[in-house]
């Protein structure tokens, strides 16, 4: 892939505060967005399996425009040194245009070098050749909250209560349509116009009722859908602190109704679902003694399908060459979480942290992968049950007084490191596939790393970010199509800040330095993990550096 990427960014952020007294304020946020994204990708290679003999060329020339605004109003009421209250209200708008994305498909027999390359002419319109697609999303959002807190005299004891209503509400409608030559028309022509470049094969010229090209659109009732989602939930927590124990707990309770109407061919497809949800939490910690403490905390949590997910549209995603569908059918997820660390402070500013986690998953969202007729398709399913565990470590610590260097004073390091297992049983739903296999999305292992160099005294400070992951898998496979796994990559960024004067500030940084590759590969030979010169590789693609410097001017006194 050659890829070209532009984007175009307008942030509008404005933030207002009245303070009616020192207990009393209220605050008005916004934050408002347009983004403009233009790309180009021209593709270059072979298909081993279906076009062995020719060389193949293929285009996405596409613009994409977002438009996404939030605001919020706060208010915070310390009634009195007991009573404390905070409310909100806020709303938002996101719009999504994709006004006209093309992709084509062109091919040149490898015993002609020379000759122009042809294009992929389909024999009805689909996703996939010579095709033209217009997408359009709107979405709106409300919502409201209110948070009471009591504190107790004499204590450090106190009771908090509040609740959430927030409400969503999309409609997204697209079309697509192709260019076909009829079998009818002179075939003579048809070979004339496909070798033709592709600034001029589809001039208005040669788009005609008689030996041209025809425009057929493919659009169907499945291609559009409405959603919304109306969340209302309520909370009670408490926090008793003890001589050496510190308890936080409490239960949300919530109750979230998804509905999605789309239509097929057939019928119409209809999404309800009502969902009444109790999510307990605990947190104590034991403090040991001055500088160490112990950490036990348990919390339920859920994952909802995104509209997205629901939605049976399918999408033709050109990256990654396969059709994106949702599935109605999916359920939510609940995980149950368990955590356990040791915690040690030496000094101020560094941290020593060991811990153990457990996590059960019931109905877990995965991202699974199917053979069509044109290519392979990504879904989601729900597996019966999961379970996650493992073992983590950060270690934060500075240089201030390990040597006599004023120079060594400025460094400091934060280092963190997972260990995971995972094990995903599908129970029924094991239909063409292992019923027993590791977590798809998790990596066995996450690695990340920093150092820092902060001089206060001459304004300047710069620091170095390493990560890795460990191989994951991206797309769960079947019988005919193994799972494809993404690969580790080793990452580099780097910032660096200097003031300059009492107002002016100049920063830069360099994303991504190694640029090192994204490589994703399928399982061939199906032992759940990837060998190299065995398994074979389905995208391997480098997103480029990012480079950027930013100038602020403070007009603060």
């Amino acid at each position: 892939d050659s890829n070209f990427h532009k984007e175009n960014k307008v942030n509008v952020m404005s933030n207002w505060k009245l303070r009616l007294d020192k207990q009393n304020s209220i605050s008005f946020k916004n934050l408002f967005n347009q983004i403009g994204e233009n790309e180009t990708i021209i593709r270059n290679g072979f298909d081993f399996i279906q076009r062995p003999d020719d060389n193949l060329r293929n285009y996405m020339l596409g613009y994409r425009s977002r438009t996404i605004y939030t605001g919020q109003i706060e208010g915070i009421h310390d009634i009195n040194q007991k009573n404390s209250l905070r409310w909100v209200a806020g709303g938002g708008f996101l719009r999504e245009e994709e006004p006209d994305l093309r992709r084509f498909r062109t091919f040149r027999s490898q015993q002609e070098p020379d000759a122009n390359f042809s294009m992929q002419m389909p024999p009805s319109s689909n996703l996939f050749d010579t095709g033209r697609y217009f997408g359009d999303l709107n979405e709106y959002s409300l919502n409201h909250g209110a948070d009471y807190t009591r504190f107790f005299s004499g204590s450090l004891a106190s009771v908090k209560a509040g609740y959430l209503v927030d409400y969503r509400d999309r409609d997204f409608s697209s079309r697509y349509m192709s260019y076909l030559y009829p079998g009818f028309f002179d075939p003579n022509i048809r070979e004339d116009l496909i070798r033709l470049p592709l600034g001029e094969i589809f001039n208005r010229d040669n788009v005609r009722n008689m030996n041209g090209f025809v425009l057929e659109e493919g659009t169907r009732p499945i291609d559009s859908y409405t959603a919304s989602s109306l969340t209302t939930a309520g909370y009670i927590s408490a926090e008793i602190p003890m001589s050496r124990v510190t308890v936080i707990t409490g239960i949300r309770i919530e109750n979230n109704v998804q509905k999605l109407n789309s239509r097929d061919d057939f019928e119409d497809i209809t999404v309800n679902n009502p969902i009444l949800s109790y999510l307990p939490f605990f947190n104590s910690t034991y403090r040991i003694k001055d500088g160490t403490q112990l950490r036990l905390a348990y919390g339920r949590t859920i994952n909802r399908p995104e509209f997205r997910e629901l939605a049976p549209f399918v999408f033709y995603d050109y990256k990654m060459d396969a059709g994106r569908a949702g599935n109605p059918g999916l359920r939510h997820a609940t995980i149950d979480n368990v955590d356990l660390r040791l915690e040690l402070y030496p000094r101020l500013g560094e941290t020593i942290t060991l811990g153990a986690f457990f996590k059960y998953f019931d109905s877990p969202i995965e991202n699974k992968t199917t053979v069509t007729t044109e290519s392979p398709q990504f879904s989601y399913i729900n597996a019966d049950y999961a379970i996650s565990y493992g073992v983590e470590l950060e270690i934060r610590k500075s240089f201030i007084g390990l040597t006599d260097s004023e120079f060594l004073d400025r460094f400091s390091v934060n280092a963190n490191g997972s260990l995971i297992f995972t094990k995903v049983d599908l129970g029924g739903g094991a239909v063409a596939q292992e019923q027993v296999r590791p977590l798809q999305g998790q990596s066995p292992y996450i690695i990340n790393s920093a150092i820092y160099y902060d001089d206060q005294k001459n304004g300047f400070a710069t620091s170095i970010v390493y990560n890795i992951i460990g191989p994951r898998i991206f797309s769960v496979g079947d019988v005919l199509f193994p799972s494809i796994y993404e690969m580790p990559r080793h990452s580099i960024d780097i910032s660096m800040m200097k003031k300059i004067g009492s107002h002016t500030t100049l920063k830069a940084g360099i994303q991504d330095l190694l640029n090192a590759p994204n490589r994703f590969y399928q399982d061939s030979n199906r032992n759940d993990k990837i060998e190299s010169g065995t398994d074979h590789p389905i995208v391997t693609y480098r997103g480029g550096q990012l480079v950027n410097i930013t100038f602020t001017y403070n007009f603060g006194m």
